[in-house]
């Protein structure tokens, strides 16, 4: 099941539980209105580039219009310049050439120069320098062989080149200065006391960041004043800092850090998520503030205009991002409005802790001298550390507020018990005599008790709570655990308005009672905190769940069936006492019922959630959310959306559960609309799909399944007209654009995919974050080019397929996913790169996405056979055919004609017969129109009587002509059929609706019933290109065997006038070349007997090239497999040579010239010479024969 209830019902525990007084009555299940939940009030990052290979270095400039960037995976990468604006289409240029590597780019102040690391003159690295206004000429390299440099940048006014150098007799790298007006002299090194590298100079021209190694391995920041020629440190810790930048006040250096071992392997190390910081040179504290979270790596940062630029993996391979310069976190008017926002994040459903950490570290670095403001921001940045494990980034938050806001209560004390508790745990970990732990446990509680001296009751409590907790690590001490529990209840007792830390404390006490044995006290404390504490949900709702696990322990042997019931009976007897419990135990029972596969008595468990408790909380949700599941599952489509719309009513702030909520039923509702469109019911997908532009005008995919339909239905043009009239009222609309552009993609008009082409740019100007924009902008470059003849578009498609697949949700629309992933390989073959799309199309076979249609599923194995061949990685390519093969053998259903012709049937006879048998005016006709659809499904039941065979079998020809006369009589009656409604209107079906879902499954049948040929012939093109496959590898055994597999298919095909006969020749000589070198490697009378039947295998190929002559050769663009030479010789009969395209000639030719080298080793003379007498005539009079000619 998707929905992991379990999951969800834990999700943040009480922060999921939102206004748990709300009345699921009061919002009831109504259909859904235009309302939607509130969008996160954060900058979300936006995506720039969009390569497939991973971008490694990027560099801006200062307008924010133009990129340029390396893209590769080798150690051979280009300069490539692009729009710095994802809204603007255009076709990157590519800058360099030669076989080398270029890194670290960076444009001039007046973006007219690039400076670069290149290395085509010398590995360690040159600087280069690139006029964009003749870069036709090439760059001018500035460095010579004998130092190492990189990482340039240009100074303010664009007169000087900074960049390191190292030279042969250098320790470690420093920083050069080149004067461009002067680039004949040497460069200048600068002083900065030590190492340095990849400066950053600041706009005012005045400082100069630098990476240095001086004093911690990992790299810290350092800054050199250009007029006075001071250094002084930026950062510091053994945290990985690098690249800096500057803003554009030169007050603030951005700069990317690796400070969090993200992927848990101990340490700090490159493999870790990179974090982008920003840091106030002139703050006193030179406090480095987080931008970007921990969950995704972010690296050199590019400020340009009011952007900043970073790579970034988050779309999982390494592109340009980009965000506003203020991070993640909008800035505010004001402290309270600062704080407020990150409040507001922090009891978000369910929590984003890395989210909220970003909001609370803006407030402090925005209102730092606002001290209730700031002290509690840094408060709340230790809590989120501490709860996310990372007790010395907490100790370092809790330890600003201590000390920078010392004299705010009660952030100040509250800082201090935190971190006396992470001391006196750290000290824990690394102490293992019990003794000495015991002393440090007494020595953290002594310490806590200083500090709650003279304090009020919140921290007196907060005080008593982590004494226990600390005196809960005793050990098994009885006497220590017990006075843990003394202080437990002191708090319970003694501090009654601190109600959330009571409840705490009960939680707390329920752990130690169950630690010293007191198992008959453990269940009691946890009921307690429901009863008594039912409004603090994040301990309510911790105390259910530890219930029900208590339960399911009790009950662990027993079988799912008497646990069902135990939860029933426990459910019941809770009902009206403890309504979240019960709840609990229900959505158990759904799990358990689900579990066990039996879904009917699973979702009515959950509908006994949603009937008798009319509550919002987690459990409702969890139960609702999974009775959709089931629901959807079931293909129950509108019962599953009542559940998914109710659930998007209860969530008018967005979140992850209402996030799924909407996905869900907007999903849902594509893929049943979907469903009926396949089906043939045209005009019902059609309605769904209206209804969900109903619920929101802005859902792309509604907009697209509704011009789909349009289009079956041959009504584009009132359609377009809508799209069209919606443009005049609002030009700007970017949904009536891209509805008016893709009804164009449609229609064959010449002009509409140019009209469409400059519709879809108008609307990616406006809106450019939807994956559809760019996709169908990728199809019509692709139909410019290979319909229209118009050049150079298949790049502009590529682009576009490429930028809608980094758009696309990949989890929550796999099916788009997939189609992007399928565009991108077509476009890549076409284009002739082979390897990317091979590799795309092994990505295609992996997601098993069902074909639309059975010529796109044809075409798809016929270009991943041809991309596999291509790569020329033999086992690759091996691998590929013989899986595209076992597929084909999967593939070959021939009863599918029948399946759907049945359809057809069960159609009419539910459809028109059921209803008009029981109206007078029409029920004599219907009878006609039963009976005859009777004997047709009779005579259909007789064709499939026993297994239907796919071709070359004798019995399939019989099969085929008895359908397709079949499927005349049926389009007769459907005629009937549609001219009866037509006369009857009052019947309420639709004549026209009837007749576009006849002929749509009319169609159906028909294609199901060519699948089978048209797959048997590709098996067979296959099974020879299987063994060019194997003749590559060197495996003349295999690769002769598989020839001869291709030659029986090939022949039996072609006695059905089913094949090409022309290809016999070529299978015949494929298998005759193959067996003679298997044949050198064999000896005595294997050899002879093999060479004796390779000759009149070879004597076969002659009568077979002059019966039926050869392919015709012929090779378009992105579709040949191979080059040819005009000359062959028997020594050059490869597979990139004698696979395809030899002319009738060159086949008996090259026959004879083997004809003659077997008799030749078998000592036959005379037939030798007969052999090479034939092959003279093929050469001209006057040109001599050249060796392998005559060999």
């Amino acid at each position: 099941m998707t929905l992991n209830k379990n999951c969800l019902r834990n999700i943040g525990l009480g922060i999921l539980c939102v206004a748990a007084t709300l009345l699921y009555a009061s919002l009831g299940l109504a259909r859904l209105n235009s309302t939607r939940p509130k969008k996160l009030p954060v900058n979300a990052p936006e995506q720039i580039t969009s390569e497939t290979d991973p971008v490694l270095h990027a560099a801006v400039s200062a307008d924010g219009k133009w990129m340029v960037y390396t893209s590769g995976r080798a150690d051979f990468t280009d300069l490539w310049l692009r729009s710095a604006d994802p809204a603007v289409v255009v076709l990157p240029q590519q800058l360099t050439f030669d076989p080398s590597k270029e890194s670290s780019p960076a444009f001039s102040p007046d973006g007219r120069f690039i400076a670069y690391t290149g290395s085509a003159n010398d590995v360690k690295g040159d600087i280069y320098l690139l006029d964009l206004k003749s870069k036709e000429s090439g760059a001018l390299r500035l460095t010579g062989s004998e130092t190492e440099d990189g990482g340039p940048c240009f100074s303010a006014d664009g007169n000087t080149l900074y960049f390191h150098q190292a030279g042969a007799g250098d320790a470690y790298r420093q920083i050069a200065a080149l004067d461009l007006n002067k680039k004949d002299r040497p460069p200048v090194r600068l002083n900065t006391g030590g190492d340095g590298a990849f400066p950053a100079v600041s706009p005012d021209g005045r400082q100069l960041a630098f990476v240095t190694y001086r004093d911690d391995p990992a790299g810290d920041i350092f800054v050199l004043d250009l007029k006075d020629n001071r250094v002084r440190r930026l950062t510091e810790g053994s945290y990985m800092d690098g690249f800096p930048e500057w803003s554009a006040d030169s007050r603030h250096v951005y700069f990317s850090r690796i400070a969090v071992d993200t992927d848990r392997d101990g340490k700090l190390t490159g493999n870790d998520n990179p974090s982008l910081y920003r840091v106030n040179v002139a703050d006193k504290h030179l406090r480095p503030y987080l931008l970007t979270p921990f969950t995704f790596s972010a690296f050199q940062p590019q400020v340009a205009g009011l952007r900043l630029f970073f790579l970034s993996d988050q779309g999982g391979i390494t592109n340009c991002w980009s965000m506003p310069v203020e991070g993640l976190i909008p800035v505010k008017d004001s402290p309270e409005q600062q704080l407020a926002l990150a409040e507001e994040l922090c009891v978000k459903i369910p929590p984003e802790p890395y989210l909220t950490l970003l909001a609370y570290y803006s407030v402090l670095e925005k209102y730092e001298n606002v001290k209730p403001v700031g002290a509690r921001a840094a408060f709340e940045i230790g809590k989120i550390y501490k709860d996310l494990n990372m007790p010395a980034w907490a100790g370092w938050a809790f330890g600003v507020v201590s000390q920078d806001f010392r004299d705010v209560q009660p952030e100040a004390a509250l800082a201090l018990i935190e971190l006396s508790v992470i001391q006196t745990g750290e000290r824990l970990k690394a102490e293992r005599n019990e003794a000495a732990r015991l002393k440090l446990i007494q020595a953290g509680m002594d310490g806590l008790e200083k500090i709650a001296a003279n304090q009020g009751p919140a921290i007196r409590a907060r005080t008593e709570i982590e004494r226990a907790r600390l005196l809960s690590l005793s050990g098994k001490d009885p006497a220590a655990l017990l006075r843990a529990v003394n202080l437990l209840d002191a708090v319970i007792e003694n501090y009654p308005s601190e109600r959330f830390q009571a409840a705490e404390a009960l939680i707390l006490k329920a752990d130690i009672y169950d630690r010293i044995g007191r198992s008959d006290a453990v269940l009691p404390a946890y009921m307690a905190v429901i009863d008594m504490y039912p409004d603090i949900m994040v301990w309510a709702d911790e105390a259910v769940q530890r219930i029900l696990e208590l339960t399911m322990a009790a009950i662990e042997h027993e079988t799912i069936a008497e646990k069902i019931n135990y939860l029933r009976s426990f459910a019941d007897s809770r009902r009206q006492d403890n309504p979240l419990l019960s709840i609990g135990a229900l959505n158990r029972v759904g799990d358990l019922f689900f579990s066990m596969g039996d879904w009917s008595r699973a979702k009515a468990a959950y509908y006994q959630v949603l009937d008798q408790f009319r509550v919002l909380n987690t459990q409702t949700s969890a139960a609702r959310l999974s009775l959709a599941e089931i629901l959807y599952k079931e293909e129950r489509f509108r019962q599953a959306l009542d559940l998914y719309e109710a659930e998007i009513v209860l969530r008018p702030y967005e979140d992850t559960i209402s996030n799924l909520a909407r996905a869900g039923y907007i999903r849902k509702s594509i893929v049943s609309a979907e469903f009926l469109y396949r089906l043939g019911e045209i005009g019902s997908a059609r309605k769904t799909f209206k209804e969900l532009i109903e619920y929101d005008d802005a859902i792309v995919e509604a907009h697209r399944g509704h011009i789909k339909c349009a289009a079956a239905l041959n009504t584009i043009q009132p359609v377009l007209a809508a799209y069209k009239d919606r443009l005049v009222k609002n030009p700007s609309d970017p949904i009536a654009i891209y509805g008016a552009a893709l009804c164009l993609t449609y229609l064959n008009a010449k002009t509409s995919p140019e009209e469409a082409r400059r519709l879809l740019l108008r609307a990616i100007s406006i809106d450019g974050r939807s994956e559809y924009f760019h996709q169908t902008l990728g199809y019509v470059f692709e139909v410019l080019e290979t319909v229209y003849q118009q050049k150079g578009t298949l790049e502009a498609a590529l682009e576009s397929y490429k930028k809608a697949y980094f758009l696309n949700d990949h989890k929550n629309n796999p099916e788009n996913a997939a189609n992007l992933v399928l565009n991108l390989a077509n476009t890549y073959y076409v284009l002739g790169q082979y390897r990317k799309a091979f590799e795309y199309y092994t990505q295609c076979l992996e997601a098993n996405k069902p074909f639309d249609n059975t010529n796109t599923e044809i075409l798809f194995y016929r270009r991943l056979g041809a991309a596999a061949f291509q790569v020329r990685e033999s086992q690759k390519t091996i691998a590929a055919y013989t899986k595209t093969l076992d597929l084909i053998a999967g593939r070959m259903e021939p009863q599918q004609a029948s399946d759907a012709f049945d359809g057809i049937s069960r159609y009419i006879m539910d459809r028109i017969v059921a209803p008009g048998i029981r109206r007078p005016d029409i029920s004599a006709t219907i009878k006609d129109i039963a009976k005859t659809q009777s004997d047709i499904n009779r005579r259909l039941s007789e064709l499939n009587r026993g297994d239907i065979l796919p071709p070359p079998a004798p019995a399939w020809k019989t099969y085929r002509e008895g359908l397709e006369s079949l499927l005349s009589e049926q389009e007769k009656l459907n005629q009937q059929v549609i001219s009866l409604l037509q006369k009857h209107k009052e019947t309420g079906l639709a004549a026209e609706d009837v007749r576009e879902t006849l002929s749509t499954r009319l169609l159906k049948v028909r294609e199901a019933l060519k699948f089978p040929e048209r797959l048997v012939q590709l098996k067979a093109e296959l099974l020879d290109r299987l063994g060019l496959a194997y003749q590559e590898a060197g495996d003349p055994q295999k690769a002769a065997k598989t020839f001869e597999k291709a030659f029986a298919l090939n022949q039996d095909l072609s006695d059905q006038g089913l094949g090409v006969k022309e290809n016999l020749a070529r299978n015949r000589r494929s298998a005759a070349y193959n067996a003679y070198q298997l044949a050198q490697t064999l000896s005595g009378e294997q050899h002879r007997k093999l060479l004796q039947a390779t000759a009149a295998d070879f004597v076969r190929v002659i009568d077979l090239v002059q019966a039926f002559g050869v392919p015709a050769k012929s090779k378009e663009k992105g579709q040949g497999l191979v080059s040819i030479t005009a000359q062959v010789s028997t020594d050059d009969i490869g597979s990139t040579q004698a696979g395809y395209g030899f002319t009738a000639k060159q086949e008996i030719r090259l026959a004879q010239a083997f004809l003659t080298r077997i008799h030749l080793e078998l000592g036959q003379l005379a037939p030798a010479e007969t052999a090479g007498r034939e092959q003279l005539p093929a050469l001209p009079a006057d040109t001599p024969a050249a060796g392998k000619d005559l060999d």
